[in-house]
């Protein structure tokens, strides 16, 4: 997990609870995420509300495959099944499948990535 948040320590106590410390790193804050973002198998954003989601087009320029909620500003950038698969807020089942196809799916996968690097070359300035 890239980054940092007020609910982190709840985080932190969930792995431990599942006993799942090793499967986690927490960086906390980064100046430079898309170090981390360039060897990501899927990128996450599972706001429950969100102004703008600027990770969004940072992950589509790095390749990075999406799995994101269906609220606020989000489905603006992402369109369901094209550059990203959008899940319902809060529903960890839905989001745990929607990684899972993409990591088991390589044409799901590269065709999320390809039309995101499009998408993100077109209406944004990466620099």
């Amino acid at each position: 997990m890239v980054g940092d948040g007020e609910l982190r320590d709840q985080v932190e106590e969930m792995i431990h609870n599942f006993d799942m410390d090793s499967s986690f790193l927490i960086t906390g804050w980064v100046d430079n995420p898309t170090a981390y973002m360039k060897v990501m198998d899927v990128g996450c954003l599972l706001s429950r509300w969100e102004g703008f989601g600027l990770v969004l087009p940072e992950y589509m320029a790095c390749g990075v495959p999406i799995v994101a909620t269906n609220v606020d500003a989000i489905p603006n950038i992402i369109e369901d099944g094209n550059n990203g698969l959008l899940v319902a807020k809060d529903n960890y089942e839905a989001c745990a499948l929607a990684v899972q196809r993409i990591y088991s799916d390589a044409y799901l996968k590269d065709k999320i990535s390809n039309i995101g690097k499009n998408i993100v070359n077109e209406k944004y300035y990466i620099e």
